[in-house]
């Protein structure tokens, strides 16, 4: 009889801690699904309806609102809840359709939309004359790196001979954009698009005289870096 005595309350006790562990762990998972159901919150988020290319202005037809319950769509420091904030700003970065419009991805406010935007401070757009053997075989992209040469005749030491020179007279300068870019009726035409006959550079305002006076006097090249 003493035996049994002694063997009951070991196993109340035990019972009791198995017990008091089993709802500490249902406490836990409950706690964990109702911070899970926060951080699943519905928000709002702007995003584009359509492809937005860089330096594009934001219109009404180009963003829509929609509901999202993943933070990661969308961080909240970098959210756009309303669509009235995202209108009539500038993208800095091509945006695809149906991503979030963020607010890394807009320039400053005040930017204005298309090349004129994108000049860096400083600078100015100048376009030269392109043609395959000048430009890398039509190669040279947007965004591209550059140096440019100017190749032209002067006088040879020999009297009434002349002599080819090549100089570089810039390093080192972006491509800000190429003449006779594909546009959506050659493309659902099937048309071919046209050779590119000029290329527009972001010039340092300085060099900007040295550039005209090199394609007055011969010809430009770009070489790519």
């Amino acid at each position: 009889g003493k035996r049994t005595t002694q063997i009951r309350p070991v196993a109340m006790v035990l019972g009791l801690g198995i017990g008091l562990l089993a709802v500490k762990i249902i406490v836990n998972s409950i706690s964990k699904a109702q911070a899970g159901g926060a951080a699943r919150q519905i928000v709002s988020v702007v995003r584009a309806k359509q492809d937005i290319m860089a330096f594009e202005e934001i219109t009404k037809e180009s963003v829509e609102i929609v509901e999202t319950a993943d933070s990661l769509f969308a961080p909240a420091n970098e959210r756009i809840e309303k669509i009235e904030n995202a209108i009539g700003r500038v993208s800095a970065k091509p945006i695809p359709r149906n991503a979030p419009v963020l607010l890394s991805m807009l320039a400053p406010p005040g930017t204005k939309p298309g090349l004129l935007g994108r000049i860096p401070p400083g600078h100015r757009a100048v376009a030269v004359k392109i043609d395959e053997s000048s430009s890398a075989g039509y190669q040279i992209q947007p965004g591209a790196w550059v140096d440019v040469i100017v190749v032209m005749d002067v006088e040879a030491s020999t009297k009434g001979k002349k002599e080819t020179l090549a100089e570089v007279i810039l390093q080192h300068v972006q491509v800000a954009s190429i003449g006779h870019d594909a546009n959506a009726d050659t493309e659902a035409s099937g048309k071919q698009m046209k050779p590119a006959k000029s290329a527009t550079l972001f010039v340092p305002e300085p060099e900007e005289p040295k550039l005209h006076l090199a394609g007055t006097r011969g010809k430009i090249t770009l070489a790519m870096r």
